[in-house]
């Protein structure tokens, strides 16, 4: 059922981001012209509300796939069928995918996202699920860059030794009132 809901949301989730992109590309060229036409300003009036339809997609299709997802982990939890998938990780790896995940939607809004975290070297590899460790840190920092409209958000991983084990601790910080 998950990757029912989910491949259909990703694709418009994706759709919307060339969208974006491609809106952003055209608005470019024609602010560069030096020529005016007659209809310019026309079709900038219409770009200007399909800039605002847009964003109403985009924030949408955000929200939806925040809730979707959500409700499918939560789902699953409950039906106590979440199976750790172990296998050979880099915890700053985790750490810096879900950085660039967000990089564009922090830019968007004016906010710094960046990772402190040991340089790659230094940090050991463990054996665990990268992919639940990478949710848990895209909810947090999904919510984070929900409520921080100026300022900045870091990732910061540190990692402590205990013999042959390895804990990491992740700690998504931002500048947002709460």
């Amino acid at each position: 059922m998950c990757h029912e809901i989910r491949n259909p949301l990703n694709g418009i989730h994706g759709s919307k981001q060339i969208l974006q992109e491609q809106f952003a590309r055209i608005r470019e060229s024609m602010n560069k012209s030096q020529e005016r036409p007659s209809w310019y300003n026309k079709i900038m009036s219409t770009m200007d509300e399909t800039k605002e339809m847009l964003h109403a997609i985009s924030t949408s299709s955000d929200h939806l796939k925040d809730v979707v997802d959500n409700v499918l982990t939560v789902s699953s939890a409950e039906n106590k069928k979440s199976v750790l998938n172990m296998t050979g990780f880099s915890a700053r790896a985790v750490a810096e995918k879900v950085v660039l995940m967000f990089k564009a939607k922090s830019a968007a809004k004016s906010v710094s996202m960046s990772l402190v975290a040991p340089p790659e070297e230094d940090i050991v590899w463990a054996l665990g699920d990268p992919h639940k460790i990478a949710r848990i840190l895209i909810n947090f920092t999904s919510n984070s860059l929900k409520f921080t409209e100026t300022g900045e958000i870091n990732i910061k991983l540190s990692q402590q030794m205990d013999g042959d084990a390895v804990r990491f601790n992740f700690c998504v910080q931002d500048t947002a009132s709460g």
